[in-house]
């Protein structure tokens, strides 16, 4: 129960995100300053979502009609964002779209998928090391840093 909108044992919850950067800065978010080490130890990966799946999209407008706010993506405690995966996992919704929360222009996209915990079965497109054009970005998009280990 560490993530946003994490759903209790045995169910489970697999973040991605719709972008490299996305992925990026949520893998790396209180750090600013990183060493290279850290990102050698990372990889990214693409996947292929084999089928159209149903999304609380709490990126909508319309979300507030639930009462739901912009905190959804954003708040410290993660209790009551959990408690609305569980109402969302409990209406039929296989996962929620929400705003990556280290973003501060809040403009990137994340997806949280439920699941059984641990069995993610999306086929793999690739899996890489973090590319120099991701690192670039990051540091031209939030000032991360990137030291080199001796």
């Amino acid at each position: 129960m560490s993530g946003r909108f994490d759903l209790t044992n045995p169910a489970g919850t697999c973040y991605v995100a719709e972008s490299r950067l996305g992925a990026f800065i949520e893998a790396f978010k209180e750090i600013n300053d990183l060493l290279d080490a850290d990102i050698a130890e990372r990889r990214i990966s693409i996947v292929h979502v084999p089928r159209s799946m149903i999304l609380a999209d709490c990126t909508s407008k319309k979300i507030r009609g639930f009462g739901i706010t912009g905190s959804i993506h954003s708040r410290e405690e993660y209790e009551l964002p959990q408690k609305w995966a569980a109402a969302f996992a409990g209406a039929g919704f296989e996962g929620v779209r929400y705003k990556v929360s280290h973003d501060p222009s809040m403009s990137m996209i994340g997806i949280a998928v439920f699941g059984s915990a641990g069995s993610a079965d999306w086929p793999i497109i690739s899996t890489t090391p973090i590319d120099i054009g991701t690192i670039l970005d990051a540091r031209r998009s939030f000032g991360i840093r990137v030291r080199h280990t001796l």
